[in-house]
């Protein structure tokens, strides 16, 4: 991301090595960071440096004390609560693998982790201590969808945390409210093909070129299954070139 920010911060498209444009990184934590950057006119390695260093910290920080409130009102219980958020359960139950991970002071990074971090602690804050799956208000699902199209550009991945999210809502609400359940997919939705436009416009990838290399999509290895499934499509199509 320091890279990317770094090349990219004096042009009008994101780039890796400050020729070709990329779309390799997890959307919202990238525009963010070059946003203030630019804003502020930051173009010096260290001061992008301090300037990632202190969202994080900030983003972090909130997520945690909204973590905190969550785990508190779930367990009534100050000490869990605390030892929830610092260092966090998965750090006391794995910590000795690895001391620099699974903390939540590891989310500060450099990475996309502490917006993602952010958001996820709203909405579960949202669902337990405000109680919104509790209320039917069409206006309480459309906070909902916008802050999970947050969290999804924030990390591509938890594309299946709305989806997961989509399905119980539609099989534990009553059919009266499968509109406003609806909400909280359709938005998201909205979003992601928003994201998908942009990227392909300067890129010419719908998404993120990682994924495509990760999930194998890429063009090489598109045509690599067309030749195993339909070999005499590919010798055809050789020939006529």
């Amino acid at each position: 991301y320091l890279n990317v920010l770094k090349r990219s911060i004096s042009l009008d498209y994101y780039t890796y090595d400050g020729i070709y444009p990329t779309n390799g990184f997890h959307p919202l934590w990238q525009y963010l960071i070059t946003g203030i950057s630019k804003f502020f006119n930051i173009n010096t390695l260290d001061g992008l440096i301090y300037t990632v260093f202190i969202i994080s910290n900030i983003f972090v920080a909130i997520g945690s004390i909204l973590i905190f409130s969550v785990i508190k009102n779930i367990t009534s219980s100050a000490i869990l609560a605390f030892l929830g958020t610092v260092p966090g359960f998965y750090y006391l139950l794995f910590g000795y693998i690895h001391s620099s991970y699974n903390s939540t002071w590891s989310y500060i990074n450099g990475m996309e982790s502490p917006i993602s971090f952010l958001f996820l602690s709203i909405i579960l804050y949202l669902l337990f201590n405000k109680k919104y799956l509790e209320n039917t208000k069409a206006s309480q699902y459309v906070i909902l969808g916008i802050l999970l199209s947050f969290l999804i550009l924030s990390r591509l991945d938890d594309i299946f945390i709305m989806l997961s999210f989509t399905v119980y809502l539609l099989f534990s609400l009553r059919k009266s409210h499968y509109i406003k359940a609806s909400l909280v997919g359709f938005i998201p939705l909205i979003a992601i093909i928003c994201y998908m436009y942009f990227s392909y416009s300067y890129s010419g990838l719908l998404i993120p070129i990682s994924g495509t290399e990760k999930f194998g999509l890429s063009l090489s290895n598109i045509i690599k299954l067309i030749d195993l499934i339909y070999p005499h499509f590919m010798m055809v199509s050789s020939s006529v070139d």
